[in-house]
């Protein structure tokens, strides 16, 4: 990305979940948080989307905990990708 800023990195990790690459979606929000970018709704809801989609219930509770700590656990948005990735979790567990 030529420029980079909250924005680019968001639309990069929902195009990425969005098209089944969640690995390359969560290398992008730790590039993103290690750039010092804060976290918008959409990267940490297509960071919550990925973590499910991987089934990696331990980066699902850090990202919920990321999306605490930064204010934006009560977003709509956010708050539906989490009851989402919390219902895959207990999907799999019942599952094994």
């Amino acid at each position: 990305m030529p420029q980079r800023d909250p924005v680019c990195f968001s639309s990069v990790i929902v195009g990425l979940v969005q098209n089944s690459r969640p690995v390359d979606a969560l290398l992008y929000f730790c590039e993103m948080r290690a750039c010092g970018f804060g976290s918008t709704e959409y990267s940490v809801s297509g960071a919550l989307c990925a973590s499910a989609d991987l089934a990696r219930l331990e980066q699902c509770r850090m990202v919920q905990a990321h999306s605490v700590v930064n204010g934006l656990h009560l977003n709509v948005v956010v708050g539906l990708v989490r009851v989402r990735s919390v219902l895959l979790n207990q999907l799999i567990m019942v599952w094994n």
